[in-house]
């Protein structure tokens, strides 16, 4: 009761919430992330005991700690029909992108990755 969590709107909450763990964040608000998320997963669960609940848990943690998020869609590639997925990356490579690695491991041996 009395969470910030409650006042976020539907569409403020896709922008900045919908969203899972972040890749980058600042300790101090990692932290306060963590605390609050590992108090809302159980009770999350349990009203909600599906594959997903932890995520969930996550979201209503980041909108409750107000710490909304910024998404970078562009560095993800699994679909080839979205247009903001780093496809333009992939194709910059102006190479075949899905040869194997050589006898050592290495992809691209000897080749700069591109810069954007």
């Amino acid at each position: 009761a009395g969470s910030p969590c409650l006042n976020v709107t539907h569409q403020y909450g896709d922008k900045y919430f919908s969203v899972g763990p972040p890749y980058i964040v600042e300790r101090d608000d990692l932290y306060r992330l963590t605390v609050t998320w590992t108090k809302y997963v159980p009770k999350v669960y349990e009203k909600y005991p599906e594959l997903l609940a932890e995520m969930y848990a996550y979201s209503m943690a980041a909108a409750h700690e107000q710490l909304p998020h910024f998404t970078m869609y562009h560095f993800m590639i699994s679909n080839t029909f979205m247009n903001d997925e780093g496809w333009a990356w992939v194709d910059a490579l102006e190479d075949d992108v899905c040869q194997p690695p050589d006898s050592n491991g290495i992809y691209y041996a000897g080749k700069p990755l591109p810069i954007f």
